[in-house]
């Protein structure tokens, strides 16, 4: 790649965490989720389908999402390949093999950064959720979204490391709420998810926690997993 352009991924699996069914109701709402019948005020009142475009540092206050987030109108664009990421179309983040119905044959679906909107965190229901973004897709997503605001080229590595720990969060967080609450495949009860939640971050502490201040680095996120999951073993044994 050239340092003037952008990464591109190597397929569309490469773009995505999860889709459709397989998406988790533990996983937390993060950046780059792509959520279904969501309206847009002051863009459309007819909803459709949005981005999360909030940083997950900024979209939250503690653990609790803000009040209102920063969404991306998602639409139907004409599709073009991979290698046409690096130097164009640096308005739009493209979303191959979104599983939504494409109305024109030859479109695929797009975040797009010029349509942006608040919207209230109380609609951002997990259950109206399609797609999360693998690592990958949120570095890339980072890399486009900075270049359309500024047109600066960052690498990867650089949106990787003042990330990773809270993908590492996020990540932990998904273990911890599929291991303790029961059914979590089969129309969980939200209150559970929202108790296993806040179990899951009092168990962390609080800002400045020696959990915390290792989950900000990498090379001690791997002590903090194996911490985190002898504790959901533990608990699941007491249950």
């Amino acid at each position: 790649m050239s340092k003037d352009e952008l990464d591109i991924p190597g397929n569309e699996d490469d773009l995505y965490l999860a889709r459709g069914e397989e998406v988790s109701p533990a996983r937390p709402l993060l950046l780059g989720d792509v959520l279904i019948d969501i309206a847009l005020p002051g863009l459309d009142d007819e909803p459709g389908p949005v981005m999360i475009l909030a940083h997950p540092c900024t979209m939250r206050r503690g653990t609790e999402l803000r009040e209102r987030i920063v969404v991306s109108r998602v639409s139907a664009r004409q599709s073009f390949p991979f290698q046409k990421w690096a130097s164009g179309w640096f308005d739009l983040m493209p979303l191959p093999g979104l599983p939504l119905d494409i109305p024109v044959k030859g479109q695929q679906y797009a975040a797009d950064f010029t349509e942006l909107s608040t919207v209230s965190s109380a609609e951002l229901l997990r259950a109206k959720r399609i797609a999360c973004l693998s690592e990958t897709g949120i570095t890339l997503l980072l890399q486009r979204h900075t270049h359309h605001l500024s047109r600066a080229v960052i690498d990867l590595p650089t949106f990787y490391q003042s990330i990773s720990g809270v993908l590492t969060e996020a990540e932990l967080e998904q273990d911890w709420v599929e291991g303790l609450v029961p059914g979590i495949w089969d129309n969980p009860d939200p209150d559970q998810l929202a108790n296993a939640s806040k179990a899951f971050h009092e168990f962390l502490g609080p800002p400045g926690s020696d959990l915390r201040e290792k989950l900000k680095q990498v090379r001690t996120q791997a002590e903090v997993r194996r911490t985190v999951r002898e504790e959901i073993r533990a608990r699941r044994q007491q249950a």
